[in-house]
């Protein structure tokens, strides 16, 4: 699963999509762990 994320984030960040503090936060830690 963790993987994909970065893929997954990138793409919304193309489609001029940022992270909030709390998505990030979420998102982070386990892209850290990985």
């Amino acid at each position: 699963v963790l993987e994909f994320l970065p893929e997954f984030i990138d793409a919304l960040k193309t489609d001029g999509y940022t992270l909030t503090e709390a998505e990030a936060s979420i998102f982070l830690p386990c892209l850290i762990e990985k």
